[in-house]
């Protein structure tokens, strides 16, 4: 899958991005997304 240039993360509840797709996110960070 392509790396995308920005990306929004939206959860119901304040943990569920870290628990749900920490992994992801933080890999989209070390190849330079904007995560927001």
């Amino acid at each position: 899958m392509d790396r995308p240039d920005r990306a929004m993360v939206v959860t119901p509840h304040p943990d569920d991005a870290e628990i749900g797709c920490g992994g992801t996110i933080a890999g989209w960070i070390a190849q330079g997304t904007e995560v927001v």
